[in-house]
């Protein structure tokens, strides 16, 4: 895996599907903006099948609050004990910080949409200042904006 990886190449927009609608944008809408378990355990699924849980130590969820539902927290939650990583939920200030947990660790940080890449760039930045041995970034899917070069 590269230093992050995207499920799929489709673009979700904060409460908005733009583009060609497909099935696992809506599973991105049921579950983070409506709550929806039967949503939600899909993605968990999905996202289950396409971590190789013997690469990492930790999960972390991003610190985000773009919905009531915090999606990225329970999803890593879901995921390290599906896959048996340990779940650690570290990161502070808008991503800014890690706290010193990840030390000597090989994380994977966990984000449900990539939008411009700033909150990705930022936390595992924060993860690396804070000693993570290796440091990667999932997310199921990206946005338009999202540049990766």
């Amino acid at each position: 895996m590269k230093n992050y990886h995207i499920i799929i190449l489709d673009h979700v927009f904060r409460g908005r599907m733009t583009g060609k609608s497909n099935d696992i944008a809506r599973l991105i809408y049921g579950a983070k903006f409506f709550n929806s378990e039967t949503c939600f355990n899909r993605l968990v699924k999905i996202c289950c099948n396409d971590i190789d849980a013997r690469d990492f130590d930790a999960i972390v969820p991003v610190n985000t609050r773009d919905s009531h539902f915090s999606l990225p927290q329970r999803m890593c939650r879901e995921i390290a004990v599906k896959l048996k990583l340990k779940y650690l939920d570290v990161l502070y200030e808008k991503n800014k910080y890690a706290e010193n947990d990840v030390k000597n660790l090989k994380v994977l940080v966990f984000d449900d949409v990539i939008y411009t890449g700033a909150t990705m760039r930022k936390s595992v930045n924060s993860c690396i200042k804070a000693g993570a041995k290796s440091v990667k970034f999932f997310a199921i899917c990206h946005s338009k904006k999202f540049n990766p070069a």
